[in-house]
């Protein structure tokens, strides 16, 4: 990652192809979010996660989204958050992950 979350393009050759950015050009992509992630804390936004494509193999780009944003229900955890006046626990969400995944699908040529 370039300073986190920098422009991948940037170290990409003209065969390769970020598929988030493709299909969704006008969209952050964020898969860390501190701010939507209810199992984070803090503010950090990151797109560290990514699908690459080979433009000259034999897939086609279909679609691609981000999954697993949701919490697992009923199911919760203890977070302790250090802070000057003492430690506090924070019930928080259980999400798939602290990363949101990405599911691309692809065509064959």
């Amino acid at each position: 990652n370039v300073q986190n979350d920098g422009d991948l393009n940037a170290h990409l050759n003209q065969n390769w192809i970020d598929c988030y950015s493709r299909l969704h050009a006008n969209e952050n992509g964020y898969t860390y979010d501190a701010k939507s992630n209810g199992m984070l804390l803090g503010y950090l936004q990151n797109r560290l996660d990514r699908i690459l494509l080979k433009q000259t193999g034999n897939l086609c780009l279909n679609q691609i989204e981000i999954i697993g944003r949701e919490a697992i229900p009923n199911l919760r955890y203890a977070k302790v958050v250090r802070r000057k006046k003492g430690d506090e626990t924070q019930m928080l969400p259980v999400l798939p992950s602290d990363h949101y995944g990405l599911c691309a699908t692809f065509d064959i040529k």
